[in-house]
């Protein structure tokens, strides 16, 4: 960007020289006030710096005061997530303010939302370079890959790469870099060619690749690999994986740690294994997340095959006309095709068509009538006997309101048409038909929603009392799950592996039978951090029984932030409790009641902060309260 000011003679502020410090230096602040116009560009890491926070108010209070001209450009976080702190962008300005005053943090919660109302522009979805390839493609610059010339596919784009597909022809190739060129012009970022390659196949390969090799590309063999793994419509194999595997284990032997402590060394571990755990979490099972997601735009949205790229391929390549019940199983299509293919069985519940115009819905395979799909019902052999083409729609059959159907002598057709004839329907012409998704028991909408399908799909029971302690909104989901695990008895504990041949005596105080009802809170290490940690919450002494604790908390009457605070420090205590027995029992490593203490107390404080209570009417004063119950 600055270069590119510079050669439209623009003159821009470079603050890069400036030393940082606590506070914007004069020079900084001098330069926002004369200044004629502002650019604040919000990445996710934004929040991160203090220094930009001050630098942000600043400016707005130059908006306000000289009618400044403030210009916005959000960098992969979205606006929302600007004016209401959440998400990444939240996270690092809860971070930042930990520290600072709740007048300081006020100040800049207030710049933030002022800012993301300001209408500016997504960096990442402006898709400059995207809209070049597409009119260079019109223009016949670049020829069209002969399996994406139907849907007009000419790129994919993955975060800050792209894949562009072409004929293979050498005209195509410089049209591809002439764009590239076109686009460095236009933005200022030039694509490195160095690092770009070129898979070719087919005839003409040797030529692209002569023309590839003379213009500085390198060229490779298919698969595409992108991340260290390859891009494939097969489920990956360990053959896949190896590379990848093979490349962090050298990284982890390679490190030359001598210099660093052992706290060092351990959490440079974690954090490269965490975000490696993260990297594969995200490429491979967060996918089976969204397959019923992929169903339903298959299913329910038509006018999605005209702007989904994965519908619009679904469509041309896989179903070729043929509708989506009666798709063959069979090896063409990736894996998740195929996983949806075999969860036909349990959508169809879930689907129904609401017939307006008719001449979107089949008759005989389309999931328009209560009992389910009419071929299933009547047979192959149904078709002949009503006289109703396979293919045909409701608005052939349905006429001038009255369903035309031949004349038959089967008893079972007979009373299916009489339930057909009594099925109240009136098409209304040019109203498109519509593909409905079932939201609870009786209910459809036009919208997909994981939570309510998953809810009708899942097995119930009962909702048991203690929920309401493990699943609150305020909670922290991995307190919450040692949590349930506690108050399931599930916890690893002594009495627990005993049954497995492994004993294990209490690491606190020595008792034998090591059980969960002495570990939360009848021994009296952990007891005594549970009352340094309770303080005056209960409103009467704690009691060290745990069935006592509970019980109190499932029937006490409690004020709204006393409750949120005595599950909150509940959950955070037994999360401590049970990790500082791990640590003495694989780590040999002991901590004295008073820093756990401080750990509890220094962990609820941020989950408070985080809350933004200041901000919430019903959770003003949340912090008081805590602090109010810890007074010495």
């Amino acid at each position: 960007m600055r270069e590119q000011f510079q050669r439209n003679g623009i003159t821009m502020f470079d603050d890069q020289k400036i030393v940082r410090s606590a506070t914007i230096s004069p020079s900084l602040t001098k330069a926002i006030n004369e200044s004629r116009i502002a650019i604040v560009i919000l990445s996710k890491k934004y929040a991160s710096s203090s220094w930009c926070l001050d630098e942000l108010v600043e400016i707005l209070e130059c908006k306000k005061a000289i009618g400044q001209i403030v210009m916005t450009i959000f960098y992969g976080v979205e606006p929302s997530a600007v004016r209401k702190q959440t998400g990444e962008f939240g996270i690092a300005f809860n971070e930042t303010c930990a520290r600072k005053t709740d007048e300081e943090r006020q100040k800049w919660s207030k710049a933030l939302r002022d800012v993301g109302n300001i209408a500016g522009e997504d960096f990442l979805k402006c898709n400059v370079l995207s809209k070049l390839l597409n009119k260079a493609v019109a223009e016949v610059k670049i020829g069209y890959h002969p399996q994406c010339m139907e849907i007009n596919l000419s790129h994919l784009s993955f975060a800050d790469d792209s894949v562009v597909f072409m004929d293979g022809t050498p005209e195509s190739l410089r049209g591809v870099l002439s764009v590239f060129d076109d686009f460095e012009k236009k933005s200022g970022l030039k694509i490195n060619v160095a690092k770009s390659t070129v898979f070719a196949a087919g005839r003409g390969k040797l030529d692209l690749e002569r023309e590839a090799g003379a213009v500085g590309l390198s060229v490779s063999a298919l698969p595409i690999k992108y991340l260290g793994l390859p891009l494939t419509t097969k489920i990956m194999t360990r053959s896949d994986y190896e590379p990848l595997i093979v490349k962090i284990r050298n990284r982890l032997l390679s490190w030359t740690s001598k210099a660093l402590s052992y706290a060092g060394r351990l959490q440079l571990i974690k954090l490269v294994i965490a975000s490696i755990t993260m990297e594969l979490f995200s490429k491979t099972l967060l996918l089976a997340q969204r397959l019923l997601g992929k169903m339903c735009a298959v299913l329910m949205r038509k006018e999605a095959w005209a702007s989904s790229l994965w519908v619009t391929w679904v469509h041309h390549y896989l179903l070729r006309q043929e509708v989506f019940w009666d798709a063959r199983d069979t090896v063409i299509g990736s894996w998740v095709w195929r996983k949806l293919l075999r969860f036909r069985p349990l959508a169809k519940g879930f689907i129904r068509m609401k017939i307006q115009y008719g001449c979107s819905v089949r008759f005989w395979t389309d999931l328009w009538h209560p009992k389910g799909r009419l071929i299933d019902l009547a047979g192959e052999i149904g078709t002949q006997k009503l006289g109703i083409g396979r293919s045909a729609r409701i608005c052939d059959v349905f006429v001038d309101g009255e369903w035309r159907f031949r004349i038959c002598r089967d008893h079972f057709l007979q009373d299916l048409v009489h339930d057909i004839r009594e099925l109240p329907l009136i098409l209304t012409a040019n109203v498109p038909d519509r593909v409905l998704w079932r939201d609870g028991d009786d209910t459809y909408s036009s919208r997909f929603n994981s939570k309510n399908t998953w809810s009708n799909i899942r097995k119930k029971k009962d909702q048991v009392m203690w929920s309401r302690l493990i699943w609150f909104q305020q909670g922290v989901p991995r307190f919450a799950f040692i949590t349930w695990l506690a108050v399931r008895d599930r916890l690893s504990t002594g009495h627990r592996t005993a049954q497995w041949g492994q004993a294990q005596y209490c690491l606190y105080c020595g008792e034998p039978d090591e059980t969960r009802d002495h570990l939360f809170f009848a021994c009296p290490y952990t007891f005594t951090l549970w009352l340094k940690v309770a303080g005056n919450l209960f409103g009467m002494d704690p009691d060290p029984d745990w069935d006592t604790t509970i019980t109190r908390l499932l029937t006490g009457h409690y004020d709204r932030l006393t409750f949120i605070l005595l599950r909150l420090e509940l959950q955070v205590t037994i999360y401590y409790f049970w990790r500082e027995r791990n640590e003495r029992l694989h780590n040999h490593v002991s901590k004295p009641v008073e820093h756990i203490a401080r750990l509890v107390d220094k962990t609820v404080r941020n989950r408070i902060m985080s809350t933004c209570y200041y901000l919430r009417p019903r959770l003003q004063g949340l912090m008081q309260r805590w602090f109010g119950a810890h007074d010495t």
